[in-house]
């Protein structure tokens, strides 16, 4: 077996291969470039979709303990469900997504009330409306209860 090819030089069939090569690389790369960026965007509305959710369940526990508490310390029900719209519109919650309810409990010299809140929070809506059409993809119903007593040592 012979490599010569008769001119004294020495030629491999895979030069003009590595040369083809060389050159699709750039076509190769911007492909890799785009399909990393869908998935790097892709990542990051997840994240920002986690990180939505877990702001609105931080907020309604604010809204559960301060409705608890004011309805415990003042016996009004109604005012429980005032301040907890009130922390509510604070910390930014829409109203028609919040549902806030409350069940009281009494004994010979204490009074427990127990508040609960639940919120539909929307995923892709708030930070990327135009994403989800204006509305949301789908809704996650997050739940928070809280128990706040007044006893009369008299």
């Amino acid at each position: 077996m012979s490599l010569s090819t008769g001119s004294g030089t020495l030629t491999n069939s895979t030069d003009r291969g590595r040369k083809q090569l060389h050159g699709d690389a750039k076509g190769v790369i911007l492909v890799e470039f785009a399909a990393a960026s869908l998935v790097l965007v892709i990542l990051f509305l997840g994240m920002m979709t986690l990180w939505g959710v877990l702001n609105d369940y931080a907020n309604i526990n604010k809204v559960c303990r301060e409705g608890a508490r004011e309805a415990a310390l003042t016996g009004s029900e109604y005012a429980g469900y005032m301040k907890a719209l009130e922390v509510a519109w604070v910390w930014g919650l829409k109203p028609e997504r919040l549902s806030v309810e409350f069940y009281p409990d009494s004994g010979s010299n204490k009074r427990l009330v127990t508040c609960v809140v639940t919120y539909r929070a929307p995923l892709f809506s708030r930070n990327f409306p135009a994403l989800a059409g204006k509305g949301s993809l789908d809704e996650v119903t997050l739940r928070s209860e809280a128990t706040f007593g007044w006893w009369d040592f008299t």
